[in-house]
């Protein structure tokens, strides 16, 4: 259990700079296009903005929920059979 909760601690400690370079990526991107208005929008330019505004944080959420699932699912089924084991034992 122990080496769950390391793991996952070394997990979110990534996880946390990953999401602050992107929070700081996303304010030069707005101070950017703040200070240059004048400069054309291409299609493509426009589509790189949307995606990386609304996928990023659905893709970040996506992986890492499925990376938490992976690393705590044996734990879930130890726990599991000690409910079932502590149950069983408190009906008897």
């Amino acid at each position: 259990m122990a080496n769950v909760e390391l793991q996952l601690d070394t997990f979110f400690d990534a996880l946390f700079k990953l999401i602050v370079a992107l929070f700081i990526l996303s304010l030069i991107m707005f101070a950017y296009a703040l200070t240059h208005q004048s400069i054309v929008l291409y299609n493509w330019a426009l589509w790189l903005i949307l995606a990386y505004l609304l996928l990023a944080p659905l893709l970040i959420f996506y992986f890492s929920s499925r990376y938490i699932r992976k690393k705590c699912e044996p734990l879930t089924t130890d726990l599991n059979d000690l409910a079932a084991r502590v149950q069983s034992a408190a009906f008897k």
